[in-house]
């Protein structure tokens, strides 16, 4: 019984909580004590980028009313360094997608807050506008790792039945899928640094498979790096793609 009415109390407060759309007037947008909801879905809490390499920052803003802007903000020694996401609306949008980019640089990590804002006052007067909770965290900057070209795996013998080792890597388009930003690492293993992280649809050169064909090799600019299989769409078969030996991994 004591679990019946605490699931009808929870029930009837969050019903109590919410604003429907439809009762929205000038008035309420002024003095409604609701804040807009965010979640940070990228850079995600104490995850190492490789310098040069863009960072994304992703985040998914909600609000009855509606949310004009997010804003990233990076702890910088000079001076913080803004970041702001804007809708095409002034009024704002009752869902937010955002998403900006910006270089990794030196060799530190850097602390980093976000927050989603309500347009409450007028539109060139953004201090009045209504503010989520602050999302707070930090990622780091490190140098990026040396890559070698990857080894094709040799068989030990070459048999009828055994298909000769492969001299080159040819390449096969690819996307990159999931609901966020893939990292790419040095070698097959999450045990390999980040090298960079690929935005969700970016496009791909696959041109090889780890041993265990749970990686993909894939080509960078002047560089290779490996990324997990279920994170890139490809036409052909995966035992088509070239093996390849897992490199060391760099202390």
């Amino acid at each position: 019984m004591h679990r019946v009415a605490l699931a009808a109390l929870l029930v009837a407060t969050l019903a109590c909580s919410l604003v429907s759309e439809a009762t929205i007037s000038s008035e309420d947008r002024l003095v409604s004590d609701q804040r807009p909801a965010l979640l940070v879905v990228a850079p995600t809490n104490q995850s190492t980028y490789a310098a040069g390499s863009p960072v994304i920052f992703h985040a998914i803003a909600k609000d009855s009313i509606g949310v004009s802007r997010v804003e990233f903000i990076i702890s910088l020694a000079g001076g913080d360094e803004k970041l702001v996401y804007e809708t095409d609306n002034p009024d704002g949008e009752p869902y937010v997608e955002a998403i900006v980019e910006w270089e990794a640089t030196g060799n530190q990590v850097y602390l980093a807050s976000a927050r989603a804002y309500r347009p409450s006052g007028l539109p060139e007067d953004p201090a009045d506008d209504i503010g989520s909770n602050e999302v707070l965290f930090s990622f780091g900057v490190v140098p990026p790792p040396a890559i070698d070209e990857p080894v094709i795996a040799q068989t030990p013998e070459v048999t009828d039945e055994t298909p000769a080792p492969v001299p080159d890597l040819p390449a096969i388009e690819g996307v990159i899928q999931g609901a966020a930003e893939v990292p790419v690492r040095q070698g097959p293993s999450t045990d390999y640094p980040i090298i960079q992280n690929l935005a969700v649809a970016s496009s791909v050169q696959v041109v090889g498979r780890s041993l265990d064909s749970v990686w993909l090799v894939i080509q960078l600019d002047g560089a290779y790096g490996w990324v997990f299989r279920d994170a890139v769409q490809f036409e052909g078969a995966l035992d088509a793609l070239t093996p390849v030996e897992a490199p060391p991994i760099n202390p």
